[in-house]
């Protein structure tokens, strides 16, 4: 989180979020507690798709960056908003899915 500050909603305490994560049944949350009051926030969660997709996405940036010429790195960079756009709903009806069920 490059040390940015957060406060937090219940005791107003300013702290820098240190992330953990707890995984269960494939699913891995990544979240941070305040320090103070131990008020639980979650950043989001990813299955072993989602963190396989992560990982593409990574590559993607790499082309980017590795384009020879600026049309190269105009495709790359659509391809990478495309797989982008489509992994932010995935997580996001991840989040949902299991926020469901809690």
């Amino acid at each position: 989180m490059n040390n940015s500050l957060v406060s937090c909603d219940k005791c107003s305490l300013r702290f820098t979020p240190r992330l953990q994560k707890n995984k269960s049944q494939g699913i891995e949350e990544t979240f941070f507690k305040c320090p103070k009051c131990k008020e639980k926030y979650t950043c989001f969660y990813t299955d072993k798709e989602i963190r396989r997709k992560q990982r593409e996405m990574k590559k993607h940036q790499d082309r980017i960056r590795r384009a020879k010429t600026p049309d190269q790195k105009a495709e790359h960079y659509r391809t990478y908003q495309k797989e982008k756009d489509r992994l932010q709903i995935q997580m996001k009806n991840l989040r949902e899915k299991v926020e469901k069920n809690l």
